[in-house]
C-alpha cells in the first residue's frame, strides 16, 4: 500500500468517525430534550393532583361546617340528629309550589343520612329494630330500614334511612362526599363528580334556594 493511499484511507475513517461522534451527540441532546419535558410533565400532573387534594378537602371542610354548627349538644344513642334544614327545604317547597313527588330528591347539607320515604324505586331493605329521625321543628319519625334505591344494580344510591312520614327525598352532601365524590353549587345547578373516573354523577336543578335531583338523573 501507497503513503498516498494510507494516508486516504485514514482521512475517510476520521471523516467516517466524526460522523457518528456528530450523530450520538445528536442523539443523546434529543434523549435530554425527551427527559427534560417528561419531567416537566410529571411536575404538572403532581401540581394538577395536589390542587385537587385541596380542592376537595376545601369543599369537604365547607360542607362539613354548617352540619357541624347545627347539631344540637345533646345526642340521643340510636337516634339521627337533622338540622333544620329539613324545615327550610320544606317551606321552600311549599312557596314554590313543587309536588315533592317521589321521584325528586333534595340536596341537603344539614342532613346526616340520605333519607327517603317513597319504596317505589326501592332495591332492597334490610330492617333496623330501633331508630328515629329529629328535626329542627320538633317532628320526630321512625327509621323502618336501610335501603338501596336505584333504577338498576348499576346505578344506586346506598345507605338510604326508610323513614316513615318523611315528605321529601334528602341527598346528604357530607355522605356524598364521604363517597369520593366532588359537589360545586353554581348558580342553576349542581354537579356531582367522581373524583376517580371524572364522571359526572348526578345533577340537581335549582328552583329559588334549592337543589333538586331527579331520580331520572341519578
Amino acid at each position: 500500500m501507497t503513503k498516498t493511499m494510507a494516508m486516504k484511507i485514514l482521512v475517510e475513517d476520521s471523516d467516517s468517525l466524526f460522523l457518528e461522534l456528530e450523530e450520538s451527540e445528536h442523539i443523546r441532546k434529543y434523549v435530554v430534550a425527551a427527559i427534560i419535558d417528561q419531567k416537566k410533565a410529571i411536575e404538572i400532573l403532581r401540581k394538577e393532583k395536589t390542587d385537587l387534594l385541596a380542592e376537595t378537602t376545601d369543599h369537604r371542610e365547607l360542607i362539613a361546617k354548617p352540619l357541624t354548627e347545627s347539631k344540637p349538644e345533646s345526642f340521643e344513642r340510636g337516634n339521627e340528629i337533622v338540622s333544620e334544614e329539613y324545615s327550610r327545604i320544606e317551606d321552600e317547597v311549599k312557596a314554590l309550589r313543587l309536588k315533592g313527588s317521589g321521584q325528586q330528591w333534595f340536596m341537603d347539607s344539614g342532613c346526616s343520612k340520605h333519607m327517603s320515604r317513597n319504596t317505589t324505586n326501592f332495591l332492597s331493605l334490610k330492617t333496623l329494630q330501633r331508630g328515629s329521625v329529629s328535626f329542627g321543628n320538633g317532628k320526630k319519625w321512625h327509621i323502618l330500614g336501610v335501603v338501596k334505591v336505584g333504577k338498576s344494580l348499576t346505578h344506586t344510591i346506598e345507605n338510604v334511612y326508610y323513614v316513615n312520614g318523611l315528605k321529601y327525598s334528602l341527598l346528604s352532601v357530607s355522605q356524598i362526599c364521604d363517597k369520593g365524590n366532588k359537589l360545586e353549587f353554581l348558580s342553576k345547578i349542581c354537579t356531582v363528580t367522581d373524583l376517580v373516573t371524572g364522571e359526572i354523577v348526578l345533577v340537581a336543578k335549582r328552583y329559588k334556594n334549592v337543589y333538586v335531583a331527579d331520580f331520572e338523573s341519578l
